[in-house]
């Protein structure tokens, strides 16, 4: 019998479709923080001279609607290698 995973790990790496200013890129995180605290998603998000970098973590179903949130999201292109790696506590 297959059990749901405890926890999933999302790696990904996009492009930004236009540049952000510093003040933006701290709303973006608060946005972010804020959201991904509300869904029980934990991780990191980097970005560098308009590439983003993010690490999500947490429940299969979460992780997944979040992501598919994210790369429909038009300020993000040219998602690189998506890695998934899943956990079972």
């Amino acid at each position: 019998m297959a059990t749901e995973p405890d926890l999933v790990h999302c790696i990904y790496a996009s492009s930004a479709t236009r540049p952000f200013s510093f003040d933006q890129l701290v709303d973006l995180l608060a946005v972010a923080r804020r959201n991904n605290a509300a869904l029980g998603v934990t991780g990191m998000l980097l970005h560098d001279r308009g590439s983003f970098f993010q690490v999500l973590e947490g429940p299969a179903a979460k992780v997944d609607a979040l992501y598919a949130r994210i790369a429909a999201d038009a300020r993000h292109a040219d998602f690189g290698h998506t890695i998934k790696s899943f956990w079972m506590l």
